[in-house]
């Protein structure tokens, strides 16, 4: 039987300033989108011996990293986001396709870090911690 896996070099991560307008970040090498539902914990004596859970706050972030670019718009909107501290809009698309998922959300750009190394080329590892629903929908 064959797979319907999707390759993770089509992923796609884009920014934007206004949740309109969106630019693809450049030389995308990585994209982990995390969704995190905390639990509340119900436990009563009325529970013995196991706990008990209740649906709590919903969170999700994204980590990226990729090559580093000077003149890629989306990487500078990031950092110009970052350092005015304002929100930036993010669009991750797993795969590009009519009627394929996509991800929207606006977040804070909690982490920026450029990394140099001798041996390798010169990389941008972002975090963003979202603010408010992150939205599935088709393109």
């Amino acid at each position: 039987m064959s797979t319907n896996a999707i390759q993770g070099y089509k992923g796609l991560l884009y920014t934007s300033t206004d949740g309109v307008t969106f630019h693809k970040i450049g030389e995308v090498r990585d994209i982990t989108l995390t969704f995190t539902p905390e639990p509340i914990d119900a436990t009563s004596h009325d529970s013995a011996p196991y706990r008990e859970t209740i649906s709590g706050f919903i969170g999700w972030s994204v980590a990226a990293e990729f090559l580093y670019v000077h003149s890629d718009v989306a990487q500078d909107e990031i950092w110009t986001l970052m350092t005015t501290e304002a929100p930036v809009y993010l669009k991750f698309l797993p795969k590009t396709g009519t009627g394929l998922e996509q991800f929207t959300g606006r977040a804070t750009i909690t982490n920026w870090e450029i990394n140099t190394p001798n041996d390798d080329v010169t990389t941008v590892s972002a975090e963003f911690t979202g603010k408010g629903p992150l939205t599935k929908s088709a393109q």
